[in-house]
């Protein structure tokens, strides 16, 4: 049997059930509600929420207290049986504030438990999230916008694979084929791809800080608008790639194969590029390029045949501005391959090239074969 209590404006009584435990349990929140306790109806439902329904369990033996002080609180009055009005004492309501005291600080270290219960569950929910999502990929070929922070896929095939959006900071891609892989948007900060192959792979608009290509097959590759900031693509093969628009700043690309690269509005801003060949790459409105650095590399296509004139070698070939030289020497390059004279006589359109660019680089000609 309940407790009564009774409303002193109009006589009214109401009975508190003293199962009221058992019907927090059933209906939570929409106990609360029916009662009219709505702070405690909308606290359940939150804890409830955020605990992912572990408080339920508990908020429902608190139940029974809720209700009564609730009634109290209303300015009802708590009566007996036969309706005998209950004289409060002042020792009583003291103890009723003792009692309220000790209610609070119980439940505030409940609701502490709960959330760090909480809090433990939704980390453990991230952690299985990332097996759930390789599991997805390897089945499917494909996860968007997933997370695979710290993956392994060292080794393995995932050629034509799409994680585009995705989030692989750290993940680990030594030695897999990713051939026509797609990265679009992927967050790939510190990742390894060390002796990978990447041949036609996408980067576009790509977050790769740090992370490590050396000696990777990078062949066709687009890194239109992605940012390479400090990476490592040392001894990789990039012949062919677009990083037009990319933020290269001090990126590693030494002793790289940058053959017919795009580097149009490409920021290189100590940019390691010592020992890369640049052969008919486009370095057209690159930025912060530096000539010192193109002086110390092969920049263009250069002949080991020993057979060159003795002439040749006393014409001037000194290089003045070097963007004007490498713009002059991949127009001549398309000028010639056009008309076939590239493939028939390779070292003479070599050779024609030097001189004829260095010549443009330093202002004392105007025009050349090709000039657009």
């Amino acid at each position: 049997m309940g407790t009564k209590f009774k409303n002193p404006s109009n006589d009214y009584v109401e009975e508190a059930s003293s199962i009221a435990w058992l019907w927090a349990l059933l209906f939570g929140p929409l106990y609360f509600g029916i009662k009219g306790v709505w702070p405690h109806a909308l606290g359940s439902l939150i804890l409830a929420l955020v605990t992912f329904g572990i408080s339920h369990f508990v908020y429902c033996f608190f139940a029974n207290s809720i209700i009564r002080k609730s009634y109290l609180k209303k300015g009802w009055i708590q009566v007996s049986n036969d309706m005998e009005e209950i004289s409060v004492e002042m020792d009583t309501q003291n103890k009723k504030k003792i009692n309220l005291t000790m209610d609070r600080i119980i439940f505030f270290v409940i609701l502490g438990v709960l959330i760090v219960i909480g809090i433990m569950s939704v980390a453990s929910a991230d952690v299985k999230s990332v097996d759930e999502n390789i599991s997805i990929l390897k089945s499917t070929n494909s996860c968007e916008k997933c997370n695979l922070i710290g993956a392994d896929f060292s080794e393995v095939d995932l050629s034509g694979v799409n994680l585009s959006g995705s989030s692989l900071s750290g993940a680990n891609f030594i030695g897999a084929n990713l051939t026509g892989a797609k990265f679009i948007n992927a967050n790939l900060t510190s990742a390894k791809f060390t002796n990978a192959n990447l041949t036609g792979a996408n980067f576009a608009n790509a977050s790769i800080h740090y992370a490590k290509f050396i000696s990777t097959k990078l062949n066709g590759a687009v890194f239109s608008k992605a940012s390479l900031m400090r990476a490592n693509l040392s001894g990789s093969d990039l012949s062919g790639a677009d990083l037009s628009e990319a933020n290269l700043l001090g990126a590693d690309l030494r002793r790289t194969n940058l053959t017919e690269v795009n580097f149009s509005g490409v920021d290189l801003e100590n940019t390691k590029l010592n020992g890369a060949d640049l052969t008919d790459a486009n370095l057209t409105d690159a930025i912060n390029y530096n000539s010192d650095v193109t002086k110390s590399t092969n920049v263009v296509e250069t002949s080991s045949s020993s057979s060159s004139s003795s002439s040749s070698s006393k014409i001037n070939k000194t290089i003045g501005d070097s963007t004007k030289y490498s713009i002059c020497y991949g127009q001549m390059t398309k000028a010639h391959k056009a008309r076939g004279f590239h493939d028939r006589n390779r070292v003479a359109s070599i050779e024609a090239k030097e001189i004829f660019c260095s010549a443009y680089s330093r202002g004392e000609i105007s025009s050349y074969e090709g000039k657009q």
